[in-house]
């Protein structure tokens, strides 16, 4: 996870927690949208302020694709997560926006 993500949910253990707790709930299941470059969900407002600087900081965002997860069968917001690589080393890295 970026650091971004840990940031958000205060560390790694606590965001996979937080996936475990989602997991264990009845009727969890995940539905994933398609990826997606489009300016309408790559930008500063629908992505959060903090993601966005830190993607913009550190990723080529000319090859950022987003990706909505929601969660069928649960009251679980939906979640975003922004997939990029690094601009400099290459490697790709994937941004976990906080439900909103």
């Amino acid at each position: 996870l970026s650091s971004f993500s840990q940031r958000a949910y205060d560390g790694y253990e606590a965001f996979a927690a937080a996936e475990g707790v989602r997991y264990k709930k009845a009727g969890y299941n995940y539905q994933v949208g398609q990826p997606t470059q489009s300016g309408d969900a790559r930008n500063r407002v629908g992505l959060g302020a903090a993601l966005w600087d830190d993607m913009t900081n550190f990723a080529d965002t000319s090859r950022a694709y987003v990706v909505v997860v929601s969660f069928a069968g649960t009251s679980e917001p939906s979640v975003t997560l922004v997939v990029a690589p690094l601009a400099i080393t290459g490697d790709w890295r994937v941004w976990v926006a906080p439900a909103q």
